[in-house]
């Protein structure tokens, strides 16, 4: 009774959540209509900059899952993974992680590929994203500290991305050592899936990982270029200096929040990321909703009809 009490909690939540969110947006912008006049500012070239950034990210998404099947010897095409990807982010709007369980379906069905050795290289490019990510970030934040006197960043948000980008160096490095360590110390033996895990491992050498791994970096390095693109892309609307600054930042913390997947999308989680991160710049809780909302609906604009296409066609076969 209690595990299906939590099963049923697991499910409901993102959507209470979602919910309480749209209810939060819904009663802010009645109270603060006056805080959403920057929106006489967008315009149809604006909106189609963020049209082409927003779908050149979802094609990255897809040569990223092209190098994933790569590593595993089961490679797809583009146009397969384009396909792929759409769906996984249209599963992923409406149930938690629904989309990674469609990739290991899709890829246990049609390729063979080991669930488990699938979902571990799957944390592994998580990593060189989040080290990809922070790094940018922070060097970025660096450069135009060194440049520009009249603005100062927050000291918290230089300190977070350093330990980040310190942190998922030091595990891409010692990844192995760090592995056998906690494999000691937890007992992990007695875990079922602990022979694939260390068979990944194992073979992570002659699998060539850590080779496959930074041939990922020059693609995350393209998505955060586009994110920050289409953030920049949206801030003229908002008619507010250190653009450039702020873009970069933002595209940094809602790479980090994507990750969080407790609400659909990462509702409410990227907004309080970069609320959080920009707080000392002259922007707005209005903007900030805007902003992200913004990128959210121009990547619906492409994954929910290539998507749902997709996935009848997928199904029907």
């Amino acid at each position: 009774m209690n595990n299906k009490l939590l099963k049923t909690l697991k499910i409901i939540f993102p959507y209470v959540t979602l919910a309480l969110f749209i209810f939060l947006i819904h009663g802010f912008y009645q109270k603060n209509i006056d805080d959403f006049n920057f929106l006489k500012n967008l315009n149809k070239i604006i909106a189609l900059k963020i049209l082409f950034f927003a779908f050149l990210y979802i094609v990255t998404e897809a040569v990223i899952f092209i190098r994933i099947t790569r590593f595993f010897k089961k490679p797809v095409g583009f146009f397969e993974s384009f396909g792929i990807m759409n769906a996984t982010y249209l599963c992923n709007t409406f149930v938690q992680f629904s989309g990674l369980g469609f990739r290991v379906y899709y890829l246990k069905k049609k390729k063979d590929v080991s669930i488990t050795e699938f979902i571990m290289f799957s944390l592994f490019t998580i990593l060189i994203e989040i080290l990809t990510f922070s790094f940018l970030g922070l060097s970025a934040i660096l450069i135009f500290d060194f440049f520009e006197d009249s603005f100062e960043i927050n000291l918290y948000i230089k300190l977070v991305l350093t330990i980040v980008f310190l942190s998922c160096l030091f595990v891409f490095i010692f990844f192995d050592k760090i592995y056998k360590i906690l494999g000691r110390l937890l007992k992990l033996k007695k875990f079922k899936y602990m022979k694939t895990i260390n068979s990944f491992f194992d073979n992570s050498k002659d699998m060539k990982l850590t080779k496959h791994l930074i041939k990922l970096i020059p693609i995350f390095v393209i998505q955060f270029v586009l994110i920050t693109l289409v953030f920049y892309s949206i801030y003229p609307v908002f008619d507010k200096p250190n653009g450039l600054i702020f873009s970069i930042i933002s595209s940094t913390l809602a790479d980090f929040s994507f990750i969080f997947l407790l609400t659909p999308y990462s509702i409410g989680i990227s907004e309080f990321f970069i609320y959080i991160g920009t707080i000392n710049f002259e922007i707005t809780i209005a903007e900030i909703l805007f902003l992200m909302n913004t990128f959210r609906i121009a990547m619906l604009f492409f994954f929910f009809p290539i998507g749902v296409i997709y996935l009848l066609k997928f199904f029907k076969k």
